[in-house]
């Protein structure tokens, strides 16, 4: 079959179930074992903490339908670069992408490296500890995955989207698995359902801190809008796969809750996660239930489910974000070797590079805990951008062709936005000193909140620089193909 070439050359390669595999295999990553014993401790029942992950994952599915009118407008490269540059302005959505550039995804790529290093050493202690230094064993795994993950996708989308495809089906099996073994008899506890309507216990966290743990457990949803340019039939698969992909999360997400529930009971999920959230496995409640069922085997079953999970999310972001700073190039707002389509594998090779060595050096001289504090502000940013764009982007161009229609509109952005915004002013009071942990050091979140700030600044004259460079122009911008 005759490949079908897309835009700047790019080949349309990403069947239905890849593109899903891209939203799930990218959204499962570590939220689900980090932050579900937040959601217990937040929930006085067993039906508010499913509420919670549900609420959550209905507040997700009204981002993924905003983003799935714009992903089927414009199949192409891009994300919400590309929506935010044709709804907003070119210097809005190149603010966005800049943002994805220096700031979330090779923060986010580089992090989750250093977790997949992490569960490395919980199965095999001092695997690389006769190297150099201590602690370089983590570090040489982290930038080891990067770059394995860089190269598959250097070769080729289809090997990048099959490699999705595979991680995807391989976490879901194995949480999956560890709900059957919860539901096999002698293993949970049915009793752990009795009270599910009872406000049998006391919150010991506060709501909000809750929720915001499982909105971050379903972030990276948007990232087969990234890759529209080489998805089949985009405008009819790009809102499937994203509606598609979140709504498989949620179920997945319930279920492995229920795991837990059976397995812990609703006190001993809220308990299982003592003091910082981090990824000692011991800590996790996913590891507590394991061991409960499985005994010590149990710790080494969950440090290959958070591994294999982080994987799939890596390779996500390999996948879909060098494609954001390709359409840049592409509309002449960014260096144009990085708009470059590699002849024979069709991939842009020089941004999934760019993306690759800039994550592995972040790597190598951060910690997880500093990246995932860098990363949050940016990708909320995006979000609140795209809403408000499809609300602009109605009113200014009603003629125009829309293939896929949101739901229930303007209701749908307008909860959208709100929330994305509310979303930022949490974050910003969340980051001020007086509202930190007093072990943590001091001005700590602030700095990492006002760091995002510089750097969302510095765009202003870089935008202004490469368009008198490069010619870049709000026409060229906003073109669609």
């Amino acid at each position: 079959m005759e490949e079908k070439i897309g835009e700047g050359g790019l080949v349309r390669e990403l069947k239905f179930t890849m593109a899903v595999s891209v939203v799930v295999g990218t959204v499962i990553g570590s939220g689900i074992f980090i932050g579900a014993n937040r959601v217990a401790a937040a929930s006085s029942s067993a039906w508010m903490m499913f509420a919670i992950w549900i609420g959550a994952g209905l507040l997700t599915l009204l981002g993924a339908l905003t983003y799935a009118e714009f992903g089927a407008m414009y199949p192409r490269s891009g994300g919400d670069y590309v929506y935010v540059s044709k709804s907003v302005s070119p210097f809005f959505g190149f603010f966005v992408g800049w943002a994805s550039f220096s700031i979330n995804l090779p923060a986010s790529t580089a992090a989750l490296a250093i977790a997949f290093a992490s569960q490395m050493d919980a199965l095999k202690p001092d695997l690389h500890g006769f190297l150099f230094f201590e602690g370089f064993a983590t570090r040489f795994t982290a930038v080891g995955v990067i770059v394995l993950f860089t190269v598959i996708n250097y070769f080729g989308v289809k090997i990048g989207g099959r490699t999705q495809r595979t991680l995807t089906f391989a976490k879901v099996g194995l949480m999956l698995l560890l709900v059957v073994i919860a539901l096999m008899p002698g293993n949970g506890d049915a009793g752990n359902l009795g009270g599910f309507f009872s406000n049998s216990r006391d919150a010991t966290i506060p709501f909000i801190g809750a929720v915001v743990a499982a909105l971050f457990a379903y972030d990276g949803w948007n990232a087969v809008s990234r890759v529209a340019g080489e998805v089949r039939n985009p405008q009819r698969l790009v809102p499937r796969a994203l509606m598609a992909g979140v709504l498989s999360i949620i179920a997945i997400y319930v279920l492995v809750n229920l795991g837990y529930l059976l397995i812990l009971g609703l006190d001993g999920m809220a308990h299982a996660n003592p003091g910082a959230i981090q990824f000692d496995v011991d800590r996790l409640i996913a590891s507590r239930a394991a061991q409960a069922v499985l005994g010590n085997a149990g710790e080494a079953f969950v440090a290959i489910v958070i591994a294999v999970s982080v994987l799939g999310t890596i390779n996500g972001l390999i996948l879909s974000g060098p494609r954001i700073y390709f359409a840049m190039a592409r509309d002449r707002l960014f260096f144009p070797s990085v708009g470059e389509v590699h002849p024979r594998h069709r991939t842009p090779h020089r941004s999934i590079m760019m993306q690759g060595a800039i994550s592995a050096l972040l790597a190598l001289f951060f910690t997880f805990e500093q990246l995932q504090n860098y990363v949050v502000l940016a990708a909320w940013v995006a979000y609140s951008l795209t809403g408000i764009g499809l609300l602009l982007h109605r009113r200014r161009h009603p003629e125009l062709a829309r293939p896929y229609k949101v739901p229930f509109y303007p209701l749908v952005p307008l909860l959208f936005t709100g929330l994305a915004l509310a979303f930022l002013v949490y974050l910003f009071i969340a980051a001020l000193p007086a509202n930190q942990d007093p072990s943590d050091p001091p001005w700590e979140q602030m700095l990492y909140f006002m760091a995002n700030v510089v750097v969302l600044l510095g765009s202003v004259p870089l935008y202004l620089w490469l368009r008198a460079r490069y010619g870049g122009t709000p026409a060229d911008a906003t073109s669609s193909n």
